[in-house]
């Protein structure tokens, strides 16, 4: 679901890639939604509108916002992401890869 032009694809086959995704992007999920994964949320921020959740994954924190009271602290969630709207960077330069 990540959109990459044929070109960057190739440029980038075999090398290392950051990807870029905003808190907005992420939303709860039920057990069975495509796309979705399940994490373990290790801080519960809320914020008034909305919450903000925090995770690990791939060794790095992510943060997620999320609607209030959507996930606790210390539990599991399933958190889907809008894949259309990934970044990718250049891991070496940090660049935006178009």
């Amino acid at each position: 679901g990540i959109a990459l032009s044929s070109q960057a694809a190739a440029k980038y086959a075999g090398r290392s890639i950051l990807l870029g995704v905003r808190p907005e992007l992420f939303s709860v999920a039920g057990e069975q939604a495509a796309q979705a994964v399940t994490v373990n949320i290790d801080v519960v921020e809320p914020t008034g509108p909305d919450t903000l959740a925090l995770f690990q994954a791939g060794g790095v924190e992510v943060t997620a916002r999320v609607p209030p009271r959507a996930v606790a602290a210390r539990t599991s969630a399933t958190l889907a992401v809008d894949t259309g709207k990934i970044v990718l960077f250049d891991a070496d330069n940090e660049q935006r890869i178009d």
